[in-house]
């Protein structure tokens, strides 16, 4: 089979979309039913640069996503002509229609569907209503869909009445196997094993409100204890994350508190290995692949109780009331008085639950999907 994977992104390539095309292509790539793919990305983004050895991969540039503009400008349609794929592939929630050639396409970002804080400014009530609009779309239109998680594939079927038929789930991968872990700079050596970490962009949807309660609470109890807070954010979202930053400047946790920024992945592995736990506080979520990363290093984890997290962690971790930042404190207060023995038990039990999502698996329902769509 031909496969067209198109990236219909904007312009730019997040984390977790990275991370996806770095595990999915090349176990695609070397599939036995995949004779070649063809990989359409914005220009500039060079994904070519992110592989080594994918011989029957051919990869070409396009012009970015545009809001309703669901057939591709002329020069992708060439391509697209020339290769002859069998099947397209769109690995997140948009649309194109190429001649009769089918479409499965991907649910991957759950804030602008189902976060119901909705934002003041006027340009993301605008964004999240497009994205909505471009969502509602490509699962109405796309000849199958890929939901990647259980409450997504809920969600999908409740808001456009689409037939379980059309929507499959298939989980995002966990393994780090591969990445050796370096701490950032920016820790000091006092704080390795001592910190609590979190990670994600630096939205409302994160939850961090819920984590700076709880360190207030924490330090009203005198309880010495460090947060390290990886994830950059939009420069729509500056004033949200100053609010953050005045809120621990006036509580006097500056001291306490490294806002680190984005990290590669060695140094998100050290994080991971070293922290004394792990913090999930987001408010939506569809896949995190922060929460699989955190589980496959064995971190000890506390969550916010929204779905998926329940369906994602099951039993291995430690949850807490959502919006309620004493309730997050009391679970990290437990947390901090567990012994080393209670520790390591925790940390099998999230690195068992790590091993039940694999990239392996998968590439290989994957490619079921997109051979059953040809045919």
């Amino acid at each position: 089979m031909r496969v067209a994977i198109v990236n219909l992104t904007g312009g730019r390539i997040g984390g977790g979309y990275r991370k996806y095309l770095m595990n999915i292509m090349p176990r695609l790539a070397s599939h036995p039913a995949v004779e070649s793919m063809l990989c359409a990305s914005p220009y500039g983004l060079n994904v070519q640069d992110w592989f080594d050895g994918l011989q029957n991969v051919n990869f070409i540039g396009c012009h970015p996503f545009q809001f309703m503009r669901h057939r591709p400008d002329p020069e992708l349609s060439d391509n697209l002509k020339n290769y002859r794929p069998d099947v397209v592939f769109i690995p997140l929630e948009r649309y194109l229609k190429f001649d009769k050639v089918p479409v499965v396409t991907i649910v991957r970002n759950m804030e602008p569907l189902a976060f119901n804080e909705k934002p003041h400014l006027i340009m993301e009530r605008l964004r999240i209503l497009a994205q909505i609009m471009e969502a509602g779309i490509a699962v109405k239109r796309s000849n199958h869909v890929i939901a990647v998680s259980e409450f997504v594939r809920d969600f999908i079927m409740r808001r456009w009445k689409v037939t379980d038929e059309k929507v499959s789930l298939i989980y995002f991968g966990s393994d780090m196997s591969g990445v050796s872990a370096c701490r950032p700079e920016e820790i000091p050596d006092s704080w390795q094993n001592e910190f609590l970490f979190t990670a994600g962009s630096i939205e409302p949807y994160r939850g961090l409100d819920d984590v700076m309660s709880a360190m207030k609470h924490l330090k009203s109890k005198r309880i010495a204890v460090k947060l390290v807070i990886a994830g950059g954010g939009r420069a729509i979202m500056r004033d949200y994350h100053n609010k953050l930053k005045e809120t621990v400047k006036s509580e006097d946790m500056e001291s306490d508190i490294l806002w680190i920024g984005d990290l590669d992945e060695s140094e998100m592995k050290w994080c991971y290995k070293n922290c004394k736990a792990f913090i999930m506080s987001s408010r939506i979520e569809a896949c995190p692949n922060t929460a699989l990363e955190a589980m496959s290093n064995g971190c000890v984890i506390i969550s916010s109780n929204n779905p998926p997290m329940p369906e994602i962690f099951g039993s291995a971790v430690l949850y807490y009331s959502s919006h309620n930042g004493i309730s997050l404190a009391e679970g990290l207060l437990s947390i901090l008085n567990y012994d080393q023995n209670t520790r390591e038990k925790i940390s099998e039990q999230t690195k068992a639950r790590a091993e039940k999502f694999s990239w392996d698996t998968a590439a290989e329902k994957t490619v079921e999907i997109l051979s059953k769509v040809i045919s």
